[in-house]
């Protein structure tokens, strides 16, 4: 999300002559441009619910841009992967997954905002990783990581600041049937030289943490660093996610620059290295007719990483 753009709220307006109250036909359009946004956003929560659940939420770095006070915002997010790591088994597998998070946000204040959040994805499907060999059931498929509802609080004037912070809070339910694999559980089966902690964490409700940092430095460059504090509730499974973005502005509507993301193991107790999942992506910004893309291309840089991974996002405010 990128600093210098104006603020949110009013690009679906259907402005007036000057001078002139709004018309009947000008209260009409605005009409169906509310609606055809509506019935849009109900299609896209819809269609995320369907299917069987398998995965948790998308990667980004929150704490930029809020949703305007009194506004909705919609992000689409994808992530690709070519490979997926097995601590269990014996090390990555061709993946081949497509990841999605389809959000709606609303603005509060200018310092609040909420959200509602449906992950999904389009992979093949895994046993459970202490039990048996992963990849038995051949295809992949659309399966969806049910309901997450997401709050950010950021500093009021942060505008003003160089340097500000924030949190993140999320809380989410995923039906029966889920598998949560950013989550680490000790591993039953370990033995001499084989993992203490496996990704295998089925929780039905999960919870994040998340203190957020931003830094505005030098000409035109910003950092943002969000600290993740991933927990299952009611069952076991944590994981510390630190991840980094730091770009430069270029002009008004580009940004480039690189996007770190990664798990060090369970809350408290840290994996080895060849464990630990990081990841690097070089990123760009660009805010094109009414809507801000973010692309991103990069590689694991661990055994336990996945290999080519490619992010793709959007936003629009409503």
């Amino acid at each position: 999300m990128m600093r210098p753009w104006p603020a949110c709220g009013a690009a679906l307006a259907v402005p007036s002559r000057e001078g002139h109250a709004p018309g009947l036909h000008d209260t009409r359009r605005a009409a169906r441009s509310g609606n055809v946004h509506l019935r849009m956003m109900v299609a896209l929560l819809l269609t995320a619910l369907l299917g069987s659940v398998r995965t948790a939420v998308a990667e980004e770095i929150r704490g930029e841009e809020l949703a305007a006070p009194g506004h909705f915002k919609l992000e689409q997010r994808f992530g690709y992967s070519t490979t997926a790591f097995t601590p269990a088994a014996t090390g990555q597998v061709i993946q081949h997954a497509v990841t999605g998070e389809t959000e709606i946000a609303y603005g509060l204040t200018e310092w609040w905002d909420i959200a509602l959040t449906t992950p999904y994805a389009f992979e093949r499907q895994q046993n459970p990783l202490v039990m048996q060999a992963p990849n038995t059931i051949p295809g992949n498929t659309l399966q969806t990581g049910g309901l997450t509802i997401r709050q950010i609080f950021l500093q009021p004037d942060r505008e003003e600041r160089d340097v500000y912070f924030g949190v993140m809070v999320r809380g989410g339910y995923a039906p029966p049937g889920s598998m949560n694999v950013d989550l680490f559980v000790s591993n039953p089966n370990a033995t001499a030289g084989a993992p203490q902690f496996v990704m295998d964490a089925t929780p039905r409700y999960f919870g994040q943490i998340s203190p957020i940092v931003g830094w505005r430095f030098g000409d035109g460059y910003q950092l943002l660093f969000n600290a993740n504090f991933n927990f299952a509730i009611g069952s076991a499974g944590s994981a510390f996610e630190p991840n980094l973005r730091v770009v430069k502005h270029l002009t008004r509507k580009l940004a480039v620059g690189f996007e770190y993301f990664s798990n060090w193991g369970p809350i408290g107790q840290l994996v080895p290295f060849s464990q630990q999942q990081h990841r690097l992506l070089a990123i760009t910004q660009i805010k094109a007719w009414g809507v801000e893309w973010n692309l991103g291309l990069g590689y694991g840089l661990t055994p336990a990483s996945p290999g080519v991974v490619a992010n793709f996002g959007l936003e629009k405010d409503l």
